[in-house]
């Protein structure tokens, strides 16, 4: 639920992306979580997922932010179709 609503105020702001790739992370949790608690050790192909899971979020993370001017682009559409939307009605 809070990875939904994160990722709904993160497209709104341009940060959808960063935030859906840390709340799909929930899987690596998971897997390490089960591993801990059953004391089943991950295979050499989930381990491999694992850090290609980790690698990739931190790839999507670090990366710069949007300009303003780019996000101010954006937000001007959005409003200027909730405008039409509401003239339409």
């Amino acid at each position: 639920m809070f990875g939904i609503i994160s990722l709904a105020v993160g497209l709104n702001n341009g940060t959808g992306g960063s935030v859906q790739a840390i709340e799909n992370q929930k899987t690596t949790i998971q897997t390490l979580l089960e591993a801990a608690i059953e004391g089943t050790m991950p295979t050499g192909i989930q381990w491999g997922g694992l850090a290609c899971g980790i690698i990739g979020v931190t790839v999507i993370v670090i990366q710069p932010a949007k300009e303003s001017d780019e996000l101010d682009n954006i937000n001007k559409a959005i409003e200027e179709q909730r405008e039409a939307y509401a003239q339409d009605k």
